[in-house]
């Protein structure tokens, strides 16, 4: 007995009977092995033929269960319209590629596609049927769906730790592994006068004076040099009207996965009559 397919195909007096037969054997092999849902259709889009992955995917027993049944049946009712579109689409320019679809299964289950189809044509080039290949991409659709809540709760965190710092009294600063100011909150411009956008890049001793300088980087770099986070390092500085003032810092470090320094983030506050308060970053 013939496949439904075999009998739909039509010959093309180019090719010799020998030819034929081997075309439409290796297409035979190809349809029925596919992994991949394939469907063949006339142009009113009533099943003409499906292999296996086909009738697997829509949660059928057997391809006579799908043969004769309107493709459109198979599409979700919201889709279905945009569905029809396309499908006349096909027909008139030959083929469609990468149309996301949601399909139905015989329980009634929705189900996330991506279809390419293209129109047969005969000797005279017309067309007469629609071959589509319809792939699962549900688990894909669900993996966006995940990245796109992960990256939205990464955004309102940001928000978050951002309005958390950027309202705290003490001044947080992040520098790179050269020492350069790479973030520095609201507070500087209350602690130092200075604009937190003119001082990215800068060293936080560049508004030391000289004499001070050598002797303030040496201590720092040397504290920093230990991976481990510290606490209540108390300093002299100069506020931006070169006054001094009596500060306390914290830090922590923060590490690729190589183990290579990318920053360091610390917290940086005034320490009025020189009293010394308890603090401790760690975020």
């Amino acid at each position: 007995m013939k496949h439904a397919t075999d009998e739909k195909l039509k010959t093309n007096p180019s090719m010799s009977k020998n030819e034929l037969a081997s075309s439409r054997d290796k297409f035979r092999t190809l349809f029925e092995s596919s992994p991949i849902d394939m469907v063949l259709m006339d142009l009113e889009g009533n099943i003409i033929d499906i292999n296996d992955a086909g009738v697997e995917l829509h949660g059928y027993s057997s391809r006579n269960e799908l043969i004769g049944k309107n493709c459109f049946l198979l599409v979700d009712e919201e889709y279905r319209e945009e569905a029809k579109i396309k499908w006349l689409e096909a027909i008139s320019l030959g083929h469609v590629k990468d149309f996301e679809l949601a399909l139905l299964k015989k329980d009634g289950q929705k189900f996330s596609t991506l279809v390419n189809a293209s129109c047969l044509r005969n000797s005279s080039g017309e067309s007469y049927a629609m071959l589509a290949i319809v792939m699962d991409i549900s688990e894909r659709k669900k993996v966006e769906a995940a990245l796109r809540r992960s990256e939205r709760s990464i955004r309102e965190n940001k928000d978050k730790f951002k309005a958390l710092i950027e309202t705290n009294v003490d001044f947080i600063w992040e520098m790179d592994e050269k020492g350069k100011y790479t973030y520095c909150s609201p507070q500087m411009e209350k602690l130092w006068n200075l604009k937190p956008g003119e001082m990215l890049g800068k060293s936080p001793f560049d508004i030391l004076p000289l004499d001070m300088r050598e002797t303030a980087e040496n201590i720092f770099f040397r504290l920093i040099e230990n991976p481990q986070p510290f606490n209540n390092l108390e300093a002299i500085s100069l506020d931006g009207k070169g006054n001094l003032i009596n500060i306390e810092i914290s830090g922590v470090p923060f590490y690729d996965e190589m183990k290579h320094l990318i920053k360091r983030r610390h917290q940086t506050c005034m320490l009025p009559n020189h009293i010394k308060k308890q603090r401790c970053l760690n975020t």
